[in-house]
């Protein structure tokens, strides 16, 4: 049985509540200093955060998951950084076949990834999949919402684009003893831009 790990990570507070629990909305706080995109979540700007946990499967009763994930993130002047600690004690049957080399393949929902959602409430978001064995799958999806601000058909009429690539885009992946981790530099730029305070 293949574990899926799904992390959903926002911009949008309301999309944020959905994927913390409820919380209204989560902190994201500037780091001085950029993390090295190594996997391994040591540095400064990881320890100095709360972690986004206490994740729940998607079924009717929400009920909390047997092997918790933790997530991070933080930004600066040109990044958004997202790093996200999978705990797994048996790591010997982590799914992690897809590599490097398989950039974009659309299959790769079948080994263990994490998810990225961020969205900026412009009628676009953008999908970041990063699997155990560190492929990614970077996806587009433009949507029209209606007067109200609600999806027009809900989110399965997103138009997705398998053809956008985050440009710079940095991740990595680190295997522990009871956990893998990983961390990703997603560019400002290829999001939107920067928002002003």
């Amino acid at each position: 049985c293949k574990l899926k790990t799904t992390v959903l990570t926002a911009m949008v507070a309301a999309m944020a509540a959905a994927a913390y629990g409820g919380q209204v909305g989560i902190r994201i706080t500037k780091t001085a200093k950029a993390p090295v995109i190594d996997g391994k979540l040591t540095d400064a700007c990881w320890q100095n955060q709360t972690p986004l946990d206490n994740f729940t499967l998607n079924n009717l009763h929400a009920s909390p998951a047997k092997k918790q994930t933790k997530a991070y993130i933080c930004y600066d002047d040109k990044n958004i950084y997202v790093a996200i600690r999978c705990h797994e004690p048996n790591m010997a049957r982590i799914s992690a076949g897809y590599t490097e080399s398989d950039r974009d393949n659309k299959f790769l929902w079948g080994n263990d990834c994490v998810e990225v959602f961020i969205s900026r409430k412009v009628g676009v978001y953008y999908q970041l999949l990063l699997t155990a064995g560190n492929a990614l799958l970077d996806i587009k999806y433009n949507y029209k919402t209606g007067e109200d601000g609600y999806v027009l058909g809900g989110y399965s009429e997103a138009k997705s684009d398998y053809s956008w690539n985050c440009k710079g885009v940095k991740n990595a992946i680190h295997k522990g003893k009871d956990h893998w981790s990983a961390e990703l530099s997603i560019p400002l730029s290829q999001i939107g831009g920067a928002t002003k305070p």
